[in-house]
């Protein structure tokens, strides 16, 4: 989670007398997901063995980057025909378009492991897929449209992006800074009414800007706005999002720390990511999972979300990903 305190990078230690629970809070722009969790695994490898040998110099990156000025503004066009085709229905969040100040907020739903057996399960029926990132998205975002028909609101279309690695599979460094790049989903109303549908919508997005490269464009714009002034930047964004920024975050980090059993000594129990938001969008679901359990984290700012309206979002969450026969009356 990002913070405002002083601190970059702080550890919190919390005991009840059946265990400790480690809390790592960290500044987003020093760490990305995957980079913290390789900073604990080095952490637990060197409480292990002090004097054990760096990793290899061969499981750093490779991370693209292009090779000229002129390839760079060709992959930034690219991303920029992307980005204002989906401008081109509006969108609505959760916290809304005016800044409120307020604490940011989470619940942690958990699944056992029969329970994540059966969702996976359902995922793979669903989308005939092996990569289940389209259905993960398309539950999150009818759990968003489930708030606001409760509201009485109508959006033109949800928008969300995911999240996706820049270091290759198993790399054990980059460690520090953000190496992640996006890809950007939409679904109309009538795409979302059934869950079916609306993950194999998002799945065939997922393939073509996975063909089309879209994520090493966006990488690239990326770096050319880093030397843009942020004001002129987030006013860029939030003109292409109508105010909104996006209609909430949403990512799936897929195992949580899996090349550590033990932290310090200590078996490690469980673990997860606690994103924190900003406002707007106000929300976001995140999904993550360790030893075949899977978790979701719902995020919020106060204000953004009742008492009423994180119960809606539940049930309509636990539902589309167990199945309407798993809601108790």
């Amino acid at each position: 989670t990002s913070i405002s305190s002083a601190a970059a990078v702080r550890f919190d230690v919390l005991g009840d007398g059946h265990g400790s629970t480690v809390v790592l809070r960290w500044r987003h722009l020093l760490l990305d997901a995957k980079g913290v969790e390789l900073f604990l695994a080095e952490i637990a490898r060197l409480a292990e063995n002090a004097d054990s040998p760096p990793p290899r110099p061969d499981s750093w990156g490779p991370i693209t980057r292009p090779g000229s000025w002129r390839t760079a503004l060709g992959e930034a066009e690219r991303f920029k025909d992307h980005f204002y085709a989906l401008a081109r229905t509006s969108i609505r969040s959760l916290g809304g378009v005016p800044p409120r100040p307020g604490p940011a907020a989470f619940f942690v739903e958990e699944f056992n492991a029969a329970e994540t057996a059966e969702i996976t399960a359902r995922a793979q029926t669903a989308t005939h897929e092996l990569f289940q990132m389209g259905w993960f998205l398309a539950v999150a975002m009818r759990a968003h449209h489930a708030v606001l028909c409760r509201r009485g609101e109508d959006a033109e279309s949800y928008q969300s992006n995911c999240p996706v690695q820049e270091r290759k599979r198993g790399a054990r460094h980059p460690i520090w800074q953000n190496h992640v790049s996006q890809l950007f989903f939409r679904l109309l109303p009538a795409e979302i009414a059934e869950l079916g549908a609306a993950a194999r919508a998002l799945q065939g997005q997922f393939v073509a800007q996975t063909r089309e490269r879209l994520d090493v464009a966006f990488a690239t714009t990326s770096r050319l706005l880093r030397r843009m002034p942020a004001g002129l930047y987030l006013r860029m964004i939030r003109n292409g999002s109508h105010g909104h920024l996006t209609s909430f975050f949403f990512s799936h980090t897929g195992e949580f720390l899996p090349e550590c059993r033990t932290f310090c000594g200590a078996p490690i129990a469980h673990g997860w990511h606690v994103p924190s938001v900003c406002q707007p969008p106000g929300t976001g679901i995140f999904f993550s999972q360790r030893d075949a359990r899977l978790i979701a984290v719902i995020s919020w700012r106060e204000g953004a979300l009742t008492a009423g309206e994180l119960d809606i979002m539940r049930t309509r969450l636990r539902a589309d990903l167990l199945g309407p026969d798993s809601i108790k009356p």
